[in-house]
């Protein structure tokens, strides 16, 4: 025969299993309150740093289409002068409009060139011997 256990009050009874909010849970709270406005803080601050890049990149590609566009026109315009050398070789304001375009265009050597022609095709050029002057500084 098997022997029956004694059933003893103590051993029926469930496990407590409250438990009781102390001052350590009130501090966890604060500590969560806490790091959610880290957060916040980290993501304004990335959301700003964006805006700011954000429009500094659109004023940049703005300046870059606009000298783009002044390029291409001095290049027009250049090759306009180009073809007027090539009807009249002697006409001298051509060959200083030329090394104008060219000193814009940051070509120094070749405005130095164009200069050049147009003080041999007349050495008292005021305007010419003013820019060879600037030429020279280059």
């Amino acid at each position: 025969m098997k022997k029956k256990k004694k059933t003893n009050k103590k051993n029926s009874e469930f496990p407590n299993i409250y438990r009781f909010i102390t001052e350590k849970g009130i501090l966890v709270l604060k500590n969560r309150m806490a790091i959610l406005a880290i957060y916040i803080i980290v993501y304004l601050v990335i959301a700003v740093i964006i805006a700011y890049l954000s429009i500094n990149l659109y004023r940049n590609f703005n300046t870059y289409q606009k000298v783009t566009l002044e390029r291409v026109n001095i290049i027009s315009q250049l090759n306009t002068w180009q073809g007027i050398i090539k009807k009249f070789p002697d006409f001298k304001d051509a060959y200083l409009q030329l090394a104008v375009l060219e000193f814009r265009l940051k070509n120094y050597d070749k405005a130095r060139f164009y200069c050049d022609k147009a003080l041999f095709l007349d050495p008292e050029y005021s305007d010419a011997i003013e820019l060879n002057k600037k030429l020279r500084g280059k």
